[in-house]
């Protein structure tokens, strides 16, 4: 048989394989529309019950949804983002590296969130290196184990609001 081998192993026909290969001479033109694309997910750790979307015009994440999440990873937002805001939004437990390595991360609003009962916050702000100001005074802290790394790497945050944590 003709042809190359695909990643699968497969042996591909010469005409596939021209295929293949015009489709990926189109993908630089599939980014620049996927860039145009609003974008929705979930946060992790919260089966699937508080939801996000992003706008890439505009940079920005809405949360929404009411839930515990249970565990945290990684953040669960595209790190383009560079405004989050929940609203009508209630979110208890782990907020482990909720916005680690948003980079390009400049706000966080809260305002849209009920009396947040958090257990964890390790790295929740990770590495969110444009991050100037941040407002945490709606965080019910009592029952945190864990904050450790919470704000490493976040070398412009200037102004730091923390309310009534305990």
């Amino acid at each position: 048989a003709s042809g190359r081998m695909t990643a699968s192993g497969e042996v591909q026909g010469r005409e596939a394989a021209a295929e293949e290969q015009a489709f990926l001479e189109d993908v630089p033109v599939l980014g620049a529309a996927l860039a145009e694309t609003v974008l929705e997910g979930y946060v992790d750790g919260t089966d699937s019950k508080i939801s996000w979307t992003y706008d890439p015009k505009t940079k920005t994440v809405v949360v929404t949804g009411k839930g515990t999440r249970t565990y945290g990873r990684t953040s669960s937002f595209p790190a383009g983002a560079e405004h989050i805001r929940f609203e009508n939004c209630r979110m208890e437990g782990s907020w482990d590296y909720m916005f680690s390595g948003l980079g390009n991360l400049v706000s966080v609003d809260f305002a849209g969130l009920e009396k947040i009962k958090a257990t964890s916050m390790q790295s929740m702000f990770s590495n969110c290196g444009n991050l100037a100001l941040l407002d945490l005074g709606n965080f019910d802290t009592a029952h945190v184990t864990n904050m450790s790394a919470m704000f490493s790497g976040c070398g412009s945050l200037t102004n730091l609001e923390l309310g009534t944590f305990d």
